[in-house]
């Protein structure tokens, strides 16, 4: 027997199991859209969890609609509650579908893409491997962790740019990565991971700036974002560390308060903005800048600077002289 042969049975079969059942042809709907689920799940490769998703929601609204538009045709009285709860089911699916939408393409209001991208999902025994506290923490902080680390690695070439000028092509992607730091959202982070976002944002942009000399006004845009992003983060230490002062149980502000300084922090981030404003007031000619960036020098704990002496640091160099008064 042909395969259209056992087809048009198979069609038949089903029109005469909807005659002596009607009730089949919801069946068959209901197949139909698991169907059709189905074939979208695999088709995108996404999690069989979106399959159960999209079935029970699609029911549970159908089931809704059909159940008060049949009461409202039967009964006056229940004819507006029936109209209010098939319009609700309509907002709610078009809330939902939209909210899944951009939760998968733009990680909005959650980071569901993974769904779409699996290399974007860490299973159990990667977090066990890579970072056992992962799990703990919120996307946007696993993410501001991993980019606080690939910009980390960047920071060997900006030492070493007057040296080695193929650095300079080594600082490409800092741009774009100050870009994603800075942007991850404040409302998924703590205290320390804001601050992180915004010192290693600064790097980034002073990086950038560093490859982007030969165009002025772009290099002055970056050194500007640089100092901009160390205030912030300087700003966010001084006010956990006014609210330690004074609410001495909240947690958030002691860790941040106790981190900054035991790390260094603070002091790596006073020495980035002094980089930015050097770099600024050397290629501009600007005697303001000078003057902010010794200031700002003079701020940098001595033993740091015992460290990254200023005769070490080419962006320094002709800016900043070792001997600077007001060190700590």
């Amino acid at each position: 027997m042909k395969p259209t042969d056992l087809l048009t049975q198979a069609q038949g079969l089903i029109r005469e199991g909807i005659r002596a059942v009607p009730q089949m042809k919801y069946v068959l709907a209901i197949g139909a859209i698991v169907g059709m689920i189905s074939i979208i799940v695999a088709t995108l490769k996404l999690d069989l969890k979106v399959a159960l998703f999209g079935i029970l929601l699609m029911l549970l609204l159908m089931s809704l609609v059909v159940i008060f538009a049949r009461v409202a045709a039967l009964q006056q009285a229940l004819r507006l509650p029936a109209i209010v709860m098939t319009w609700f089911s309509m907002a709610l699916m078009i809330a939902s579908v939209s909210l899944l939408f951009t939760s998968v393409f733009w990680a909005k209001p959650l980071n569901l893409t993974c769904w779409l991208d699996s290399s974007r999902c860490v299973s159990g025994e990667a977090y066990a491997a890579d970072d056992p506290y992962k799990r703990l923490r919120t996307p946007a902080e696993n993410q501001v962790i991993e980019l606080m680390d690939k910009i980390g690695d960047l920071r060997q070439y900006l030492l070493t740019l007057n040296r080695y000028p193929d650095s300079r092509a080594k600082l490409a992607p800092a741009k774009n990565l100050a870009d994603t730091i800075t942007g991850v959202s404040d409302h998924d982070l703590n205290p320390t991971r804001r601050y992180i976002k915004r010192e290693y944002g600064a790097l980034a942009y002073l990086m950038a700036a560093a490859s982007e000399e030969s165009d002025l006004q772009k290099h002055k845009s970056l050194c500007t974002l640089a100092i901009k992003y160390c205030d912030e983060a300087l700003s966010l230490f001084k006010e956990a560390r006014e609210r330690y002062q004074n609410y001495p149980n909240d947690l958030n502000a002691k860790l941040l308060t106790e981190w900054v300084p035991e790390d260094k922090s603070d002091d790596r981030v006073l020495y980035f903005r002094t980089e930015a404003l050097c770099m600024r007031a050397k290629i501009e000619g600007d005697a303001s800048m000078r003057a902010q960036a010794l200031e700002t020098w003079s701020m940098i704990n001595t033993s740091y600077k015992g460290q990254f002496p200023a005769s070490g640091t080419d962006e320094l160099i002709g800016c900043i002289t070792d001997t600077q008064k007001g060190e700590k």
